[in-house]
């Protein structure tokens, strides 16, 4: 499992989705490293491959403050202004136009929902795609605090892991909300513009040659030294002090 720790004091600010295709130009979906380059990202992870409609029929779909979903059919997860995480249901009193009315901008279609009020959910129990597999995943320890997770699969140094095992590391790092987003291979964590995780087995030395191309990812900051040039930025670390990056 790839583990980050994620904090800040803005969450308006800093949690992010960015297009593939915000570009006319390029085509509507590209490899998650390409698109955390474009966009200058920090971190990033899948989502939801929200423009498969065969793909996800979870639940209302938001992006940048567009409607791309409207109906809740099972489940989805929305960032609140304030960046409070919360899982709706079918069923629940929700609908684009009170969701946009709150201000919210960004909602995620794909489950099942892995925690709610810290408690895992007897989703990772029944759903149908709970087998080993590899994992993506978000979950909020309190709004500003989050843990953003994937799991490796599908080769001899990780089997993946099963919804409940996936469920059980967000708990067990204290969130109360926890969220599955597209798997298999769609799963992709990027830092700096690289892609940190990789599928089936090595494939003649390209790393990321079996990640599906996305529609989008979730990302946390931008840096001007995305893609990162370790040489050159060992080279500025030795011009500056330790104090300037408080």
């Amino acid at each position: 499992a790839y583990i980050a720790e994620i904090h800040t004091k803005d969450p308006d600010k800093f949690l992010k989705t960015g297009f593939a295709f915000h570009n006319p130009k390029v085509p509507k979906e590209r490899k998650i490293h390409e698109i955390a380059i474009e966009h200058k990202a920090v971190f990033s992870l899948n989502i939801d491959m929200f423009n498969e409609e065969n793909n996800t029929k979870s639940g209302i779909i938001i992006r940048q403050g567009q409607v791309f979903r409207k109906k809740l059919l099972d489940n989805m997860l929305t960032i609140y202004p304030g960046g409070e995480l919360v899982v709706y249901r079918k069923g629940d009193d929700v609908t684009p136009e009170s969701l946009l009315a709150a201000g919210v901008v960004t909602t995620f279609s794909f489950g099942p929902p892995l925690l709610e009020d810290g408690q895992i959910t007897p989703d990772t129990k029944t759903h149908s795609l709970r087998q080993k597999n590899p994992r993506s995943g978000l979950g909020m320890v309190e709004p500003g605090y989050y843990y953003g997770i994937i799991v490796d699969g599908r080769q001899k140094i990780s089997r993946g892991a099963t919804l409940g095992e996936f469920a059980r590391l967000f708990e067990e790092l204290g969130c109360t909300v926890a969220y599955n987003f597209d798997g298999g291979q769609s799963t992709g964590m990027t830092f700096m513009g690289e892609v940190l995780n990789s599928h089936a087995e090595d494939n003649g030395g390209v790393k990321w040659a079996f990640h599906r191309t996305q529609p989008d990812i979730f990302y946390v900051g931008i840096s001007d030294w995305v893609p990162l040039d370790d040489e050159l930025f060992l080279t500025y670390l030795d011009t500056v002090s330790d104090y300037e990056f408080e």
